[in-house]
């Protein structure tokens, strides 16, 4: 009788040994997944004129830009006026870089880079690298070429119609409109252009991180449950804390930086805390709405 009671407390040690070790390895569980297709915020396109994509544009107001060797004082004098012109206009700022890897890239023949129309979203001109990241469509690189020129205004038309095709504008019918697709020295450049890139870059650059897809499962004193965590924001974030609370407990799970137009999920097993949830990124950023969910 000893025997089989001092047995049947080793089997009850191990079971809770083992019931623990279980816990324990299923707590966490992280999968990638890049890339959305649905919105979680409430930008849905503050562009007022025709634009590629919606909500297209750069990361930040700062751009730099780099000018091949291959065009002339004229053509470069050309281009910095168009690009002066657009920083009046607008909340951009324009920097040259002596590097070629920057965010636009201005060629002035075929040659320099072996280019063919194919290449271009439209024209000579437009954005070659872009991130959906659910709430922007952002714009990595662009490229524009001034190989060749139709017209000759003094105003450097052709030169801020191809830029403006970089940062994401397509053409419009408005014959009065530097978008308009034949080129005349009377287009201008619209207040609606205007208005979109300054509407665009008003928000700061940041993250905007989101929850979303929540599946839970209730247990007696434990929870299952299984979340998205994702970036739609302007730039990487940091590692952040996903909380988990109730009104008694509370329990933090560190989820890693993200990259824009990424996506982790997290999946928890056996998780000691029930009743009414809640679930929240301990972290500002662009949009806090999207941060919460309560169950």
């Amino acid at each position: 009788m000893k025997y089989a009671l001092l047995t049947l407390v080793f089997v009850a040690i191990l079971l809770t040994g083992y019931l623990f070790y279980t816990i324990y390895q299923q707590k966490v569980l992280l999968n990638i997944m890049v890339g959305r297709n649905e919105t979680i915020g409430i930008i849905k396109s503050n562009a007022t004129t025709s634009m590629f994509y919606d909500n297209m544009r750069f990361n930040s107001s700062r751009l730099f830009f780099y000018i091949s060797d291959d065009c002339d004082d004229y053509k470069r004098e050309r281009m910095t006026s168009a690009l002066s012109m657009l920083e009046n206009y607008t909340l951009l700022i324009f920097k040259e870089s002596p590097n070629e890897n920057t965010q636009i890239h201005i060629f002035c023949s075929r040659e320099a880079r072996n280019l063919t129309k194919k290449e271009y979203v439209a024209g000579e001109g437009g954005p070659t690298k872009i991130i959906d990241t659910g709430l922007f469509n952002l714009i990595l690189e662009g490229e524009l070429s001034l190989y060749k020129t139709s017209i000759d205004c003094l105003s450097p038309n052709v030169e801020m119609h191809e830029l403006l095709h970089v940062l994401g504008f397509a053409h419009v019918n408005n014959t009065e409109s530097i978008m308009y697709p034949v080129s005349s020295c009377e287009q201008q450049v619209t207040q609606d252009i205007i208005d979109s890139i300054n509407l665009l870059y008003s928000y700061d650059s940041e993250p905007d991180l989101y929850l979303a897809n929540l599946n839970l499962t209730r247990k007696v004193g434990y929870t299952d449950f299984e979340i998205e965590i994702g970036n739609q924001g302007l730039i990487p974030s940091p590692n952040v804390s996903l909380i988990v609370e109730n009104d008694e407990k509370k329990e933090e799970f560190e989820i890693p930086g993200l990259e824009v137009g990424e996506a982790r999920i997290l999946e928890v097993k056996n998780l000691k805390i029930s009743g009414n949830l809640v679930f929240y990124i301990d972290y500002k950023d662009m949009n806090k709405d999207n941060n919460i969910l309560e169950v």
